[in-house]
């Protein structure tokens, strides 16, 4: 891998896992982080509360000295200390709450909904979960807005404007995370939700011209389909080089889009 040759690294969800730090090692180069800081697996991964909560700390001290290179994004655990936004389903640590929150709220300038780049003329659009066309088509009607996909990637969602509205918005999940709805909000979509055959045609052509790349769902390989990009595989960092391919930071192998998926 030739790190001149590295555009944007992507930091799938990090729950506690101390392999963001690999981004150390590439000074100058935009981060982004894909959301859920801490709330551990902690059978899988042996990581604790209290470790988590550690490691959100150092994060968070690299973050603050390296602003111009660094942009964290929200994810479905974060505003459950952000935001009072709270869903049963949620890994949630009662005992360090407090503390989290008040990190949140005192870090607040370092953290967004979604962040977009276009590297090689190719556009993507990053977020915890992804945009999904009925999700947003349902939040305009909710929050009586006009949001397009070029707009969000444009300029991003005015959030303060939105008010509480905003958070009945993100609070859409649907039967696959516990919830009711068709579709899942930008934090809460799961990759079941985009593999349904009906959604995948009432929104045939919405990543045309804007590719998405997600975490939130853990997958064993990263998957690519539709225009979006999963690439939650629980350690392993992604970048987009300066062609506009995104690949895996370790191994280099490029991230291609493909229908294998609906063909098992």
């Amino acid at each position: 891998m030739d790190a001149e040759n590295i555009a944007l690294i992507i930091v799938p969800d990090v729950h506690g896992r101390e392999n963001w730090k690999e981004i150390k090692n590439f000074p100058g180069v935009k981060k982004v982080f894909l959301g859920d800081y801490v709330d551990p697996y902690q059978k899988t991964d042996d990581i604790s509360a209290d470790q988590a909560l550690k490691n959100f700390m150092e994060l968070l001290a690299y973050a603050n000295d390296h602003k111009d290179e660094v942009v964290l994004l929200y994810g479905n655990h974060d505003v459950t200390y952000a935001r009072s936004i709270y869903v049963k389903t949620t890994r949630h640590d009662e005992e360090n709450h407090d503390e989290i929150r008040y990190m949140f709220l005192t870090n607040k300038d370092l953290f967004q909904w979604t962040y977009s780049a276009t590297v090689n003329d190719k556009k993507y659009l990053l977020s915890h979960a992804g945009i999904m066309k009925g999700w947003l088509e349902y939040a305009n009607h909710q929050l009586n807005t006009s949001y397009s996909l070029e707009e969000i990637f444009e300029k991003g969602f005015d959030v303060e404007s939105l008010g509480d509205k905003w958070d009945v918005a993100l609070r859409m999940l649907t039967r696959s995370r516990g919830g009711y709805h068709l579709h899942g909000s930008l934090l809460w979509a799961s990759l079941e939700d985009y593999l349904v055959e009906s959604y995948r045609i009432e929104s045939q052509g919405f990543n045309n011209e804007i590719k998405q790349i997600v975490g939130h769902t853990r997958v064993v390989q990263p998957l690519a389909f539709d225009g979006m990009y999963f690439i939650d595989i629980c350690g392993p960092l992604f970048y987009l080089d300066k062609q506009g391919v995104l690949r895996n930071l370790k191994t280099d192998e490029p991230i291609i889009e493909n229908d294998a998926i609906f063909q098992q």
